[in-house]
């Protein structure tokens, strides 16, 4: 009797290991799916995230031109509007020297 109580013991004992070690596998599985969806996720963002760099550095670019263009465009206004000055100052000479001498006739 004594020995049949410790196999049953023994073999409720191996059981329980049994059942433990199949949940220790199927929590190991699943890790190591969770793993690979982590990892698959990882690499999305990382592939997202160069491609956000890409842009981020072709807008930069384009901000730079930009600027520089306006800067120049700037630049031209101001030499153009030095200009139309320059003219219509010569435009008032010409015509008070027309003026003189149409009163001095």
């Amino acid at each position: 009797v004594f020995l049949e109580q410790k196999l049953s013991t023994l073999v409720q004992h191996e059981e329980e290991l049994l059942r433990g070690t199949k949940a220790l596998e199927e929590s190991m599985e699943t890790s190591q799916q969770s793993k690979k969806h982590l990892q698959t996720e990882l690499q999305r963002l990382q592939d997202e995230m160069a491609v956000t760099r890409t842009t981020v550095t072709d807008l930069r670019r384009g901000l730079a031109e930009t600027q520089s263009e306006k800067l120049e465009l700037t630049e031209e206004r101001d030499f153009l509007n030095a200009k139309v000055a320059a003219l219509e100052a010569e435009e008032q000479k010409a015509q008070n020297v027309r003026a003189t001498a149409i009163t001095d006739l």
